[in-house]
């Protein structure tokens, strides 16, 4: 089965989409269409990785295109996370695809559902009638890294914690942050050293709470 995956979104978006990825491991030929730098980290969960701002996705989004023809002209089902308020991603996409089952979906879930993303993709994964398990795909990163470390990492320790985002509303509390790397000092410190904070403009309130461990790296 050819599967098309299109989700255009951040790299903390595109990492969403993984524990659903590692579901459809040898179950199907996985083309992915997104968008750098995330791109990078879905290699290894699918056949062919492909940049959407690349030449021809932008067919997608036409009004009225002379012919769609895509970068792929190829799939057995085409799963998309666009938004289509006026239907032309869905028009375009059954132009392209005749012969695909066509499923497309919200780049998030609602807000007022409270559901994590991961999750929400792998069940519109399901959804669109592919072979996923969604709770254990959200299981399996509790279990196992899922992101395999860049050859020049794979002989290097230590942990690097990145607690900010975008979107505050979406980041832990300083707390838990702090906690976290006790935790990690007490029980294991060579294991885990060096620690690592990496900190943005927007987490610049984080600065004393990590300045009170001075053995960590900011």
């Amino acid at each position: 089965m050819h599967v098309l995956i299109i989700r255009h979104g951040a790299l903390g978006d595109t990492l969403m989409i993984l524990p659903g990825l590692w579901e459809l491991t040898g179950k199907a030929a996985v083309t992915f269409v997104g968008r750098a730098p995330g791109l990078y980290w879905i290699r290894g969960r699918a056949r062919q990785v492909l940049d959407l701002e690349s030449a021809g996705w932008h067919r997608l989004f036409m009004s009225n295109p002379q012919e769609v023809q895509l970068p792929v002209s190829r799939a057995d089902r085409v799963v998309a996370f666009l938004q289509d308020a006026d239907g032309r991603v869905k028009r375009n996409l059954k132009e392209g695809f005749p012969c695909a089952q066509l499923a497309r979906f919200p780049a998030f879930p609602p807000k007022e559902s409270g559901e994590h993303v991961a999750s929400y993709l792998a069940r519109c994964l399901q959804s669109a009638g592919l072979p996923i398990d969604p709770g254990r795909a959200l299981n399996r990163p509790g279990n196992a890294p899922i992101l395999e470390s860049p050859p020049a990492f794979k002989s290097r320790r230590g942990v690097v914690f990145h607690p900010g985002s975008g979107d505050q509303g979406k980041n832990h509390p300083p707390e838990f942050w702090i906690r976290l790397i006790e935790v990690l000092q007490s029980e294991g410190k060579e294991a885990f050293s060096p620690l690592v904070v990496v900190l943005g403009p927007a987490e610049e309130s984080l600065v004393p709470l990590v300045q009170r461990h001075p053995e960590v790296v900011h």
